[in-house]
């Protein structure tokens, strides 16, 4: 799969979930997506990536790269996996529009860096983060970012709630769908957040706009 992306200059999206990946792997891809400028969405969800594979990422992400929905759900990143990306989505030249992360054991300092990023990113618009340790300070951090509709609530997984006197986090339906070959999945036909998504192709009378230069 590395080599192929180092040659390859039209895949969009590449779904790599339970697969087993290890950090060594995404090492692998991270060295040929320093070279590939066309991959747009990397699915690696259900896998066994922790804090390492992250950093590589994060690297990548940094220097520029296309990649504009990254899907790690299910993973072990960490909170220190969770602030390499952070480092990474503040930087101006970062591409980066839909990050998801649920299930990756990460806690307030990873939660809240990601939070913090989100108000110097003009890009990422879509972040998933539940089933991660919500604990007060990261209910606080992404309640304002709702409130403020820095980020939309059809735009995340989770809603804020008041239960007691106490501010938590209620899961919602609107994690990242998978949506292959740049088609919403279901949907109003041309509407962005459809199906809590990202459409990354144009819709026309119901079916997608192939690129100009495609060809049977």
């Amino acid at each position: 799969m590395a080599r192929m992306l180092v040659v390859n200059q039209t895949l969009r999206e590449l779904h790599l979930g339970k697969h087993q990946m290890t950090d060594t792997g995404v090492e692998r891809l991270c060295e040929a997506l320093q070279t590939n400028r066309t991959l747009c969405y990397l699915d690696l969800s259900c896998n066994r990536i922790t804090r390492d594979g992250a950093k590589c990422l994060a690297e990548v992400l940094k220097q520029g790269s296309a990649l504009e929905i990254l899907d790690l759900s299910a993973n072990r990143i960490e909170d220190d996996g969770a602030v390499y990306l952070s480092e990474a989505i503040v930087l101006p030249h970062c591409r980066l529009r839909a990050l998801s992360i649920p299930s990756n054991n990460i806690g307030t300092v990873g939660l809240v860096a990601l939070s913090e990023a989100m108000k110097s990113s003009s890009m990422l618009t879509h972040i998933y983060i539940w089933g991660n340790k919500l604990e007060e300070p990261v209910c606080m951090a992404f309640t304002k970012l709702i409130k403020s509709e820095r980020l939309l609530e059809t735009h995340t997984d989770v809603s804020p709630y008041i239960v007691g006197g106490r501010l938590c986090l209620a899961e919602v339906f609107h994690g990242l769908r998978r949506h292959y070959y740049w088609t919403p999945s279901h949907g109003e036909d041309g509407d962005y957040a459809c199906n809590s998504a990202l459409t990354m192709c144009a819709i026309s009378d119901g079916f997608p706009v192939l690129p100009s230069n495609f060809q049977d």
